[in-house]
């Protein structure tokens, strides 16, 4: 079977390699197969998710170390079922506790193990079956990536600076809109009655002081022209449709 012939299109994109997959039996989003790393990788947030207590973590000495050198402690080792198409086994995990654009990183060790050919040009995994002796072909999750490459641009504003503009059309159909009352202006007046002074300060940037829920940034996804790479917001946008009533 192997994978297909490369086309013009497939080359155009710098999409990691995203996956979802049972782990533990449960149904997990946003693993990245990633042939640079040597083991997996379980983040504290994923883990909880999953309703694992950390008294399952078995002591490690081991700490991870990155492309430049930065070292990352680990709070240890798991040891967890995961299934990927027709492939299923025990893998151990070390724990990092911090923040990450993935839920899981499947390395070598999976990759080896699950007799696995990763393509992200294709997007897919190649899986050899070793009881039906036969290849197994596992697209990756496209829900992650939905912005066209065309949803950004910059427009220079009247004081000179330049404005983010991203298309979140798409985003804004899909999500339900928050309908609140408008408040009273005559009740906010006489709130502010009886001081000496009324401050905007906080106004300023004030999208910008609002995160962004943690499980909800991959929808703020967008990607820059040529291969700058793939973004996403931790603070709230403009061009949300509900991003006037959060505020």
């Amino acid at each position: 079977m192997g994978f297909s012939k490369p086309t013009p299109a497939m080359v155009q994109h710098m999409r990691p390699l995203y996956i979802t997959a049972d782990v533990n039996d449960i149904k997990v989003s946003k693993i990245m197969v990633d042939t640079g790393a040597a083991v997996n990788i379980l983040t504290t947030r994923t883990m909880h998710l999953l309703g694992i207590k950390k008294e399952k973590i078995q002591s490690t000495f081991l700490t991870l170390k990155n492309f430049a050198g930065t070292i990352t402690k680990t709070l240890g080792l798991i040891f967890l079922q995961v299934k990927v198409g027709l492939a299923e086994g025990v893998y151990a995990f070390f724990v990092t506790d911090c923040y990450a654009a993935y839920s899981v990183i499947l390395g070598r060790d999976w990759i080896h193990r699950s007799y696995c050919v990763p393509s992200i040009l294709h997007q897919e995994l190649i899986i050899w079956d070793r009881v039906a002796d036969k290849e197994e072909i596992v697209k990756a999750d496209p829900r992650l990536f939905w912005c066209p490459p065309a949803t950004w641009t910059q427009v220079r504003k009247k004081n000179g600076k330049m404005r983010v503009c991203v298309d979140y059309r798409d985003l804004n159909k899909a999500t339900p809109k928050d309908v609140y009352p408008k408040p009273v202006a005559d009740m906010l007046v006489d709130a502010v009655a009886g001081h000496e002074l009324l401050s905007f300060m906080d106004g300023t940037s004030s999208y910008h002081q609002i995160p962004v829920a943690e499980e909800d940034r991959h929808k703020t996804a967008f990607r820059c022209p040529g291969f700058a790479g793939v973004f996403e917001y931790v603070v709230m946008p403009f061009s949300l449709k509900n991003a006037g009533a959060t505020y």
